[in-house]
């Protein structure tokens, strides 16, 4: 009978905690829509109701929590502009609409809910949503939050498309290792500490390869480490179901690479403060078509705008001769990269245009703007030569390719203050999808990754594959040609996603290949 009471008392303090929030969030909601305190209330308000059995308010709540800053950044640009047309009497350039990331305080089963955009999502995608648990504030150490340590985390499933299938919601609790190993403190100490070791001399070779084995070694243990001691038997979670009704046999890890083709675009949902840990690298999707979005909002937001040329799950890109654009080390120090760039370049897409001298807003922008493929090569993302600020204030048409070093990073701002990036602003500007760096890589080994996933991805003319190219000669600077076999022909793979997977095995580091990530809308080259 005491356990019962218990129960009862327990039940009765969730509701009233949950009472509480929902009023505050109803009450105040012109202080806290927008505001980090938002982003908690919803997570405190899904506990509540995981608790109490409500699991489709609490994936409400879930959902409402991810990028509450970048959905109200999206409104206040959206604002702007519509200011400045009422003031210049002339019209602006709109980005994502804010109509499609608006915040939902209260859950409802209607044409604005959740749901509802699930529904009219691709029904080819598996979408897959990570959240941070709520920890209060007062029981959390200064140095001890929750982008730094090992933390409880809610996997919801959600289910795209016309279907019958409800929004699933798992909650992993932090691991309770037996060592003192944590995760995120190993790869946040080893990215600190990564820079700094790329860049200092060593007395010779064998010191300097010696470094970037152990740094290649850290990182695979804490990936390891996230796949079997963190997600543990969740982990399949992750996987995405086959488009085709295959026959599952017992070892699944043995089928994986003769099922990849047929496994869904897999596009996740990341916390901003789990954005620097490579989820993709993970052995059990690491050759999987994964895209990174920061909330369902704002995936939906981006298939809504691109909504006419979505085919299958994926935005279709025409091939044409003018379709894309490469720009080469603008910066002008990185003459052994700008050779080997220019060398694939001239041999595969020599009908491109390309700039290897430094760029200015007027040239970034015109590319951008006019462009299916932009294409840069380069230090860091581009934004010396146009900034995050201008970028969200254009329609972008472009997917762009980022190859330079920690491209698609985003940046800790201080304080509680979620990271933010470029990517960002390319996204609020509507491009459909971006590759990029979550870290330094080094120039010959994401060279050889970038010329790998074009020459597999974008169709040419050249009579001759790339495959025939010797790579050893190539990354000296020289175009030389091997012995031609019968399997020197390059298989085109026309789906963005695919092919960067694919590409990612030429990498010699695997802090090279981790780095690699997608943002944004599965793309397709027809």
């Amino acid at each position: 009978m005491s356990v019962m009471k218990k129960s009862q008392t327990e039940r009765e303090k969730l509701e009233e905690i949950k009472n509480n929030a929902e009023k505050l969030l109803a009450d105040i909601q012109s202080n806290y829509v927008g505001s980090i305190e938002y982003a908690n209330l919803n997570k405190m308000l899904a506990i509540c109701n995981l608790e109490i059995g409500d699991e489709l308010t609490a994936v409400h709540h879930l959902i409402e929590s991810h990028a509450v800053i970048l959905r109200q950044h999206i409104l206040h640009r959206y604002q702007k502009s519509k200011l400045y047309e009422s003031l210049k009497a002339k019209p602006q350039i709109y980005g994502l609409k804010p109509t499609h990331v608006k915040f939902e305080t209260k859950f409802a089963d209607n044409n604005e809910s959740s749901k509802s955009k699930l529904a009219e999502l691709p029904k080819e995608w598996y979408m897959i949503q990570v959240t941070v648990q709520y920890e209060s504030s007062s029981i959390l150490k200064h140095e001890k939050c929750t982008s730094t340590v090992m933390h409880a985390i809610h996997i919801t499933i959600l289910p795209t498309g016309p279907s019958d299938i409800e929004p699933l919601c798992i909650t992993l609790p932090r691991p309770a290792t037996q060592v003192s190993y944590d995760i995120c403190k190993e790869i946040k100490k080893l990215l600190n500490n990564y820079r700094t070791e790329l860049k200092a001399t060593y007395e010779n070779r064998a010191q300097y390869w010696k470094m970037r084995e152990i740094q290649n070694n850290k990182m695979k243990i804490a990936i390891n480490g996230l796949e079997n001691i963190w997600l543990r038997e969740w982990r399949i979670l992750f996987m995405a179901d086959p488009i085709e009704n295959l026959e599952i046999v017992d070892d699944m890890h043995q089928m994986l690479d003769k099922l990849i083709l047929d496994f869904k675009p897999f596009p996740e949902v990341l916390p901003k403060h789990m954005d620097y840990i490579a989820f993709e690298a993970m052995e059990i999707i690491k050759n999987h078509p994964v895209t990174r979005f920061p909330s369902l909002h704002v995936a939906y937001a981006l298939f809504k705008e691109h909504k006419d040329t979505i085919i299958d799950g994926c935005k279709i890109i025409k091939t044409t001769e003018d379709m894309g654009i490469c720009m080469i080390n603008s910066s002008g120090n990185l003459s052994k990269m700008e050779k080997r760039i220019k060398l694939f370049m001239d041999f595969w897409l020599p009908q491109w245009k390309l700039h290897n001298t430094e760029l200015n807003e007027e040239i970034f922008e015109e590319a951008l703007i006019n462009h299916d493929v932009l294409m840069y090569t380069g230090h860091g993302s581009g934004v010396e030569y146009l900034p995050g600020e201008n970028i969200e204030k254009m329609k972008v048409r472009s997917t762009v390719l980022l190859f330079g070093c920690s491209s698609v990073k985003l940046l800790t701002i201080g304080g509680r203050y979620p990271p933010f990036g470029v990517s960002n602003q390319y996204l609020i500007a509507c491009s459909p999808c971006l590759l990029g760096m979550l870290w330094e890589v080094t120039d010959v080994d994401i060279d050889k990754m970038t010329a790998h996933f074009i020459s597999n991805w974008i169709p040419s003319s050249s009579e001759r594959s790339w495959t025939e190219v010797d790579i050893d000669s190539w990354t000296s600077g020289t175009l030389k040609f091997t012995k031609k076999t019968e399997n020197d022909k390059t298989e085109m793979e026309p789906e963005m996603l695919r092919a960067v997977a694919k590409s990612k095995n030429t990498c010699s580091h695997y802090m090279t290949s981790a780095a690699i990530v997608v943002r944004g809308l599965p793309i397709k080259i027809v």
